[in-house]
């Protein structure tokens, strides 16, 4: 039976895969996640937690692999499936929570043996940056986009920032699982063309071309309306704006004790209906006001260095991938991202 592992990146169509694609095929045996659920309570906590965030000393290595072990027994009882696996965008990007990416991809290795298929999905950096900000603005944050970008660019050894070189995190799973076992996707060429890409993933997980449509499963709101909701974040402090940009992890959000099948603590639990409410606060405010659109305000000094960063990363990625990523901007002209 095949073993894949999903990685992300974030904000490159990850939820659409999890849900409409990993969690659906017939012959895929999805351990998570799927709309915030796993298998079982034991990778939840694994996952969200314990290969994110537990230091050395604490963490529980046989725990987790007895816990990912009883999934891959399932699905080998399960005589229609033929692949299984994981998705997890915290395997690509580490924001500002617990351990570096390169010992959770180390962990993970632990648990799935060299032969698993790798999917990295990639976009390109500015994009998704762009994004990003946005999601980051429904989970509470108030800044605006140029303290955002100082905020990336002055956090860029102990943030994420540097996990955006695509080509140094590919080379650290083909090192770890073999150059053939790692397939790279770029989301500008899953846009274009969703059916070729999705085939191709079927034939190298070993499953039927079951699925050729993958939908979009989080809309992208207005450009008014996330400047709406920013404000509201000014005015009502949640998630991001209360607690810091990235606050680190609580074991107790992903609590032992929740049952199979996901979960969240009550805390999280809170913060997602003030969330909701929030939701509908900003559409009654976009219906009686006319706030202007998000800005993407130029920040020349950050932006440039940033540009400078990603352009000579990419320079790897044609021959890494084989992927036309300049096609799509990624390589830059005269020094910066088109």
């Amino acid at each position: 039976m095949k073993k894949y592992l999903h990685i992300g990146y974030p904000k490159c169509a990850s939820t659409s895969l999890q849900r409409a694609f990993f969690a659906v095929h017939p012959e895929v045996f999805h351990l998570g996640v799927n709309a915030g659920k796993y298998f079982n309570a034991g990778i939840q906590l694994a996952v969200e937690y314990e290969i994110r965030c537990a230091k050395m000393f604490s963490y529980p290595a046989k725990k987790i692999k007895q816990a990912f072990d009883d999934g891959f027994a399932a699905a080998r009882s399960a005589s229609h499936k033929k692949a299984v696996g994981l998705s997890s965008e915290s395997l690509s990007l580490g924001y500002l929570d617990g351990i570096d990416v390169f010992v959770r991809a180390n962990r993970i290795r632990q648990v799935f043996d060299g032969n698993t298929l790798v999917v990295v999905v990639i976009r390109r950096q500015d994009q998704l940056l762009k994004s990003l900000y946005k999601q980051m603005i429904i989970g509470g944050m108030h800044w605006e986009w140029p303290l955002f970008l100082d905020w990336v660019w002055q956090t860029r050894d102990s943030g994420f920032f540097a996990e955006l070189n695509y080509a140094d995190m590919i080379g650290l799973y083909q090192k770890l699982f073999g150059k053939n076992n790692v397939m790279v996707i770029a989301q500008e060429q899953l846009t274009e063309d969703t059916p070729t890409v999705l085939l191709a993933l079927q034939r190298r997980l070993g499953v039927q071309p079951h699925l050729t449509e993958l939908p979009v499963i989080y809309k992208s709101f207005d450009l008014r309306y996330y400047e709406a909701r920013r404000r509201l974040n000014v005015r009502i402090p949640n998630g991001l704006s209360r607690r810091g940009p990235l606050p680190p992890l609580q074991r107790n959000r992903f609590g032992e004790d929740f049952p199979v099948g996901g979960g969240f603590a009550q805390g999280a639990v809170e913060e997602i209906h003030l969330g909701q409410s929030l939701e509908k606060m900003t559409v009654s405010h976009l219906q009686r006001e006319n706030p202007p659109s998000l800005s993407f305000s130029p920040h020349p000094e950050v932006e440039s260095k940033m540009h400078a960063k990603w352009v000579a990363w990419n320079q790897k990625l044609p021959t890494l991938t084989g992927l036309p990523v300049g096609k799509w901007g990624y390589l830059g002209q005269n020094g910066q991202l088109r």
